[in-house]
Parts: structure tokens; C-alpha cells; sequence
């Protein structure tokens, strides 16, 4: 009786350890909150500690998004920042990420990152529309990568066209859904940070498993993934135009390099094809379009220091380090100042002549 008391004091000294370990060096309890159109947002003023790649320990804020509360100054013009998990930036500190150095170099400019991880085009609608005034921007720019094309393919999604020339009139998207794991689990979640790191864990291992494991699976996926890219760029268009008719919209667009050694840096195919989709689509629809691209590789040439990629992960792949987030607030602010300016103090933005 007395060796089973040990041994459960024991198990119970080990649960409370490593809880405090993965706390301090590892990540934080769950902080999501379900969200109806979204899927998922991070609960308000939710603490993120950031350890797999790079280090940072970020804040949300009351719509949980990572950035300071929305400002009331009137006489700023208001940028809305949409992205994915490159926009979000959980990887550096928030001011260290672009949209923080953006806004320290143009003072009259209020950007709102609303960037999220494994967001898609398919959701800046609903991220826009959920911004009731007084907290309404003057220009919504979206962050665009070369992962956007896959990720939307991978989506769920319908199209509502027109019966006589086909274009398309409406989308319909559903947000992917807690699971009811997830949901059975999120008590526990909320209070354990090692219960969040053993299931992302064991969540990746699955993944791993199907995916050498399951090859019908993974047939079944690239058929539908393909069939689903034929509808892109009309989709991507579509969302465009739409946001476009509520206020000015600019497309800045992070290509994906390999980075060599001699400095030199070579861009993806795959990434190319983006980016010459998405100059055409831009074009077409009259809005502002720039890539970052020529940024990123001037400031790999000059520093020799790629602009993604971490000591603790891949030091030439992922996120963007400190180095890429200064080089593309540099090319933020070129799109932005190059297209718009505020008029006056009505914090209307308008293309520049």
C-alpha cells in the first residue's frame, strides 16, 4: 500500500514537472475560442509563447488577432493586414514583425495585422465584414503567398455562378470546424500546456502516418485539389473585385526563395506561377499589386543573413526571421505609398495620382 502511495506521488511529481517545463520552455495551455465563420480565433488578450520556431511571447488582443487594440486616432489612415501565419508573426516579438515596423516608419499609417494561421483569400471577407465601424479600415491590404493557391484548394467551398455566362456571382465557405475531440479535450486544454503539447504531437504523428501510409488517400486528395485549383483564379478574382467595391485594396505578394550560398537566391517554380497568377489577376481587376521578392533578395545579397528560417528549425526555410520582416515592411510601405494617400482628416484613402 505504502510502494503504491510512492508510486503515485511520484506519477503526480512528474505531471506537475514537466507541466512546469512545457510552460517555461515549451508552449502555453490552448488559448482558442470556436468562431462561427472563422473556425477558430485565439481567445482575447490570449498569451502565446512561440518555441518550435524562433522565440517570442505575444499578446492578442480583445479580437485576437495579434496586435495592439484597434486605435481611435482620427486622423490616421487605417490599414487592415490580411494574411496567413507569415502575417501573424508569432515566431519574433510583435515589434520586430512587419506591420509593427511599418507602422514605426510611416507615423500617419495605423495597421491592423489580422493575420492567422491557415487563413486563406476565402476568409478576408468575413475577417472585414466582422470589423463594425467605428473600427472600419480605409484599405485592406492582403498578404498573399505562394501556399495560398493549395490552401484554398484544400478548402470547402461552392460556387454560385451565373446561368448564362457562367461568371460567378457567390461563394459559399465553411470555415473548418473544432473537432468533437477538440471539444471533449478543451477543458482539460485550457488548463494543461503539456495535455496542448502531447495532442499537437500525436496530432503530427497521425499526419505523418497517413501520409506514408495512406497512398489512396493521397491520390484522393490531389485529384481534388486539382480539380479545385481550375476554379482559383476566378475565385481569387471574384474576391478581389468584391472587397475592391467597399474600399481600395492592394495585393503584396511574398514569394518563396531558395537561398544558396554566394548570396545568390533562386525562386520556386511553383512560386513563380503564383505570382505571375496573381500580377494577372491584379491587373485585370485594377488593383495594386507589388512582390516583395526583389526586396528579399536584396536583402540577402547585402547581409548574406537569409530572411527566413530559424536556429531552432530550418535555417533556410519557414517563417520570416527579424531580417525578412524588416525587408518586407520595406516593401509594405512602398506598396502602400506608392498607390494611396490620406485626404485630409476624413482618413479616406484613395489611389495617388
Amino acid at each position: 500500500m505504502h510502494q503504491l502511495s510512492r508510486l503515485v506521488f511520484v506519477f503526480i511529481a512528474l505531471v506537475l514537472l514537466g507541466e512546469l517545463l512545457v510552460r517555461l520552455t515549451v508552449t502555453l495551455p490552448v488559448q482558442t475560442r470556436p468562431d462561427e465563420k472563422l473556425g477558430w480565433l485565439y481567445q482575447p488578450h490570449a498569451r502565446i509563447l512561440q518555441t518550435r520556431e524562433g522565440y517570442a511571447v505575444n499578446r492578442m488582443n480583445a479580437e485576437g488577432f495579434n496586435d495592439d487594440e484597434i486605435g481611435m486616432v482620427k486622423d490616421k489612415t487605417r490599414v487592415l493586414v490580411l494574411g496567413d501565419s507569415i502575417t501573424m508573426a508569432l515566431q519574433v516579438p510583435r515589434t520586430e514583425n512587419f506591420t509593427t515596423l511599418a507602422e514605426v516608419g510611416a507615423p500617419g499609417l495605423d495597421f491592423f495585422n489580422a493575420g492567422r494561421s491557415g487563413f486563406s483569400p476565402l476568409y478576408y471577407p468575413a475577417v472585414l465584414a466582422g470589423l463594425d465601424q467605428p473600427y472600419k479600415p480605409d484599405i485592406a491590404l492582403l498578404v498573399l503567398t505562394s501556399g495560398d493557391i493549395s490552401e484554398m484548394a484544400r478548402s470547402h467551398f461552392s460556387l454560385i455562378r451565373d446561368q448564362q455566362d457562367g461568371s460567378i456571382k457567390d461563394v459559399r465557405f465553411n470555415a473548418p470546424q473544432v473537432s468533437r475531440l477538440r471539444i471533449l479535450l478543451n477543458p482539460l486544454l485550457k488548463n494543461s500546456a503539456l495535455a496542448t503539447h502531447l495532442l499537437y504531437r500525436v496530432k503530427e504523428l497521425q499526419v505523418r502516418d497517413n501520409g506514408a501510409n495512406d497512398e489512396t488517400v493521397k491520390h484522393e486528395n490531389a485529384a481534388t485539389m486539382q480539380a479545385a485549383e481550375k476554379d482559383i483564379p476566378a475565385l481569387l478574382s471574384f474576391i478581389l473585385r468584391d472587397m475592391a467595391r467597399q474600399l481600395p485594396v492592394a495585393v503584396l505578394y511574398i514569394p518563396a526563395f531558395d537561398y544558396g550560398s554566394g548570396r545568390v537566391a533562386v525562386e520556386r517554380d511553383e512560386s513563380v506561377a503564383v505570382g505571375r497568377l496573381l500580377q494577372e489577376l491584379d491587373g485585370n481587376a485594377g488593383i495594386p499589386y507589388l512582390s516583395a521578392g526583389d526586396i528579399l533578395v536584396n536583402s540577402y545579397r547585402l547581409s548574406g543573413q537569409p530572411p527566413v528560417g530559424f536556429a531552432n528549425n530550418n535555417i533556410l526555410g519557414g517563417h520570416l526571421n527579424k531580417a525578412g520582416h524588416r525587408a518586407v515592411a520595406k516593401a509594405l510601405l512602398q506598396l502602400i505609398n506608392g498607390h494611396f494617400t490620406a485626404v485630409g482628416n476624413t482618413r479616406v484613402a484613395e489611389p495617388a495620382t
